[in-house]
């Protein structure tokens, strides 16, 4: 049996939940203490530049399914070497384990009291 679906959905489960939390913390700290949001830390800029780049790897999963999904060939138009294509799959699973990564770190460096 194939595991990779099962897998793919457990971590997007993971990356859901992180997600909640960073918000959650985000809210709840200032309305609750009083302190700064992780928007007012002075790293916020890197951490808002990664998630331009996470998102723009999601956007490019989204488009190469629906381009697969619908026969689009993608791979004519853009010029792209065939050999070097990653599948939908792929790019999503990549995409996972980089928001993973970067959900981590982001709660890391919020709860770290400077």
């Amino acid at each position: 049996m194939d595991w990779s679906q099962l897998q793919l959905g457990y971590r997007m489960g993971v990356c859901a939940v992180l997600a909640v939390w960073v918000c959650w913390d985000c809210v709840w700290g200032l309305v609750k203490n009083g302190y700064s949001t992780i928007g007012e830390r002075a790293a916020f800029p890197i951490f808002r530049a990664c998630g331009g780049l996470l998102l723009l790897q999601w956007y490019w999963g989204c488009s190469v399914f629906v381009w697969t999904r619908y026969r689009i060939n993608y791979i004519f138009l853009f010029d792209f070497v065939p050999s070097t294509i990653s599948t939908p799959f792929d790019i999503f699973c990549a995409a996972v384990d980089n928001t993973l990564l970067f959900m981590i770190l982001m709660l890391l460096y919020y709860k770290v009291r400077m």
